[in-house]
């Protein structure tokens, strides 16, 4: 007697788990898309704002249309060119992050990556360019590499002089709340503007230092999360050097890539 009670309550008990699970198996399959095509949605709110193209709180159709109207280009960087869009296909949904987070190495800089230091795993990456008129207003150049505890993905726009900050906006991390975090802080944010990644020699000089009222090419650590924000100092760094936008930036500046 007992013994069926055992089994009866066994088999309850596996049948609740499998519906459970299969319950949770069917959620995630259904919210999957959703969940991407809202995670999509941001990525291109932080675009824009990068771009200089939010300028109040818009509804989500303006904030697609917006996106599509962006003249988004697509950087080799293997050879640090322009491409053509076709090599990744549809590039207004094209996400290198997702090759980045799942994909072989398919590039990545010589010698062992140093701290903070990100690989490339994909070798194509999509660019923004902002025009008034004919003129280049803005170019907005995707960065990312790791903070304290996660991987830091960012938005980094350029003016047209291709060598001073126009805007820093962060798209995602997983930094520590209330601490790390304040990365996101657009006060903060707001003070990378007008400082200069290039010097008129076009050598790298941007950093962060903690007192920065004197430079044009520094911005300053935030006290508390000193560790996070110098990561993503270090970021900006990286990708605006040999091994990431380096060259491009440097071929279009002497004219001798066009756009």
């Amino acid at each position: 007697m007992v013994t069926e009670k055992i089994g009866r309550t066994l088999l309850v008990a596996t049948a609740v788990a499998l519906g459970c699970s299969a319950m949770v198996s069917l959620a995630i399959h259904y919210l999957r898309p959703i969940q991407e095509a809202y995670a999509q949605l941001e990525r291109n709110r932080t675009v824009l704002a990068a771009a200089g193209e939010l300028p109040e709180e818009l509804s989500d159709r303006q904030v697609v249309t917006g996106y599509l109207e962006l003249d988004i280009r697509l950087v080799d960087m293997a050879r640090g060119i322009f491409v053509d869009a076709a090599a990744v296909g549809k590039i207004h949904t094209y996400d290198h992050w997702a090759l980045e987070e799942g994909s072989p190495l398919l590039l990545r800089p010589e010698g062992e990556p140093a701290p903070h230091q990100p690989t490339l795993a994909s070798r194509y990456v999509p660019v923004y360019l902002v025009w008034k008129g004919q003129t280049l207003h803005r170019l907005v150049l995707p960065v990312h590499g790791k903070g304290m505890w996660s991987t830091i993905y960012a938005y980094l726009a350029l003016q047209g002089d291709l060598s001073t900050i126009a805007a820093m906006h962060v798209y995602r991390h997983g930094e520590t709340p209330g601490i790390g975090d304040r990365i996101e802080d657009q006060r903060w944010l707001s003070t990378w503007a007008g400082k200069r990644v290039y010097d008129d020699a076009g050598r790298s000089r941007f950093t962060l230092t903690k007192d920065a009222s004197d430079s044009p090419y520094s911005v300053d650590l935030i006290t508390g999360a000193s560790v996070t924000s110098e990561a993503l100092g270090n970021i900006v760094r990286f990708w605006m050097g040999p091994q990431g936008y380096g060259p491009l930036l440097q071929a279009l500046r002497e004219k001798k890539e066009t756009i």
